[in-house]
């Protein structure tokens, strides 16, 4: 039915009444007043609702993708750090290099060291699988890939073993299976900052790989070079892998220095320096010189050691414990910059719900307004 509107008082007496149409009833005109708020009011609910959820969204995803990062760098740190599973392999790599050096002898007394530093790596294996045990699946593919070489390389800890104590492999053979099974490891450094767009923490982590591979070609030096001087001769190809290896170290100390600020640099050139490191380098380039023609180097004049053997042993030691320190360093740098944006996404989140709440608080004070104000006793029609 169509609504009817008096004529104004001016109009002819007897004149017939004149309709004048108002629209639809389901038209904006014929609404009330409350309704027409109420139209709003669920508009602005929904706008809220929809521009809140996604900021709280990305919020929470940041604040996911930070926890990764966080898990990530404590993985990293048991894996690179000073008493992690990568160290504690270059360790035992060159006491079993050794220990092939000699002849495998079949004493008692001479498998105690070996062994010793096997329950060392043992640890820190464990360490390192308790950690990877907790990673869900929600990492990016790469990461994940990363993480399943860890366990593979962990798992192939006995058959490394295995080659050095019951085979004749030679030195070099065990040498470098240990040090690509480490190589392997250090693949998830690379993988810390995957799902943070932090600069600051993805330059830290691309340093941390380049130190860390560093590291691991010392102690591969470390392990060649004491194997030649324990038995006294070159066998074949250590002097060409020994020069390749020393290359590798100081293309990756460069691109170390490369990634981190003046003073970073300056930091590692004061911590890795004295005079053990000086004779270790002084011994290295050496070896490295003259190794093809089966020279071997000599003690170094006022080295405090009655061998070379020591010596190398001693010095080179002593710099890669160096350089373990500056990665440590850098590890826990990574660490706490991991904590820190975990820390800020999480309170973002927890912001940004905060002030959806807060609007929502005000359109529902909105509703009851204009709940009262279109009550029965304050109604205002609409033709």
């Amino acid at each position: 039915m169509e609504a009817v509107a008096p004529m104004p008082e001016d109009s002819q007496d007897g004149a017939p009444p004149v309709l004048i149409r108002s629209g639809s009833r389901l038209g904006l005109g014929a609404w009330q007043v409350s309704w027409r708020l109420i139209a709003l009011i669920a508009i602005l609910t929904l706008a809220v609702i929809g521009f809140g959820g996604a900021r709280i969204s990305a919020a929470g995803n940041a604040a996911v993708g930070d926890q990764h990062v966080e898990q990530l760098a404590s993985l990293g740190n048991a894996i690179a750090g000073q008493h992690g599973l990568v160290p504690s392999m270059e360790d035992e790599a060159g006491v079993l290099a050794e220990y092939v050096a000699e002849g495998r002898p079949e004493s008692a007394s001479d498998l105690v060291l070996p062994q010793a530093n096997q329950a060392v790596t043992n640890l820190a294996a464990a360490e390192v699988e308790s950690l990877t045990s907790k990673l869900g699946s929600g990492y990016p593919q790469q990461v994940q890939a990363a993480v399943t070489t860890v366990d593979e390389q962990i798992q192939q800890i006995k058959d490394l073993r295995a080659e050095a104590l019951r085979t004749q492999a030679p030195a070099l053979n065990v040498i470098q299976a240990y040090t690509d099974s480490a190589d392997s490891l250090l693949s998830l450094d690379d993988q810390i900052a995957a799902t943070s767009g932090d600069p600051q923490l993805s330059a830290d982590v691309r340093a941390l790989g380049a130190l860390s591979r560093a590291e691991n070609s010392a102690a591969e030096a470390r392990a060649i070079l004491d194997a030649v001087l324990t038995r006294g001769n070159w066998q074949a190809d250590e002097a060409t892998v020994l020069s390749e290896v020393n290359v590798q170290q100081q293309t990756e100390i460069a691109q170390f220095q490369a990634d981190v600020p003046d003073s970073e640099a300056t930091d590692y050139a004061v911590t890795v320096s004295g005079a053990p490191v000086i004779m270790a380098n002084q011994m290295l380039a050496a070896a490295v010189l003259d190794g093809q023609t089966g020279v071997l180097p000599s003690n170094p004049a006022g080295s405090g050691f009655s061998t070379a053997l020591r010596t190398w042993q001693e010095d080179m030691t002593y710099e890669i414990n160096q350089m373990r320190q500056v990665e440590q360093n850098l590890l826990n740098s990574i660490q706490a910059r991991s904590q820190v944006l975990h820390l800020q996404a999480t309170h973002a989140a927890t912001d940004d719900w905060i002030e959806m709440l807060a609007v929502m608080a005000a359109v529902l004070g909105l509703a009851v307004f204009a709940g009262w104000k279109s009550s029965p006793s304050r109604r205002i029609h609409w033709i």
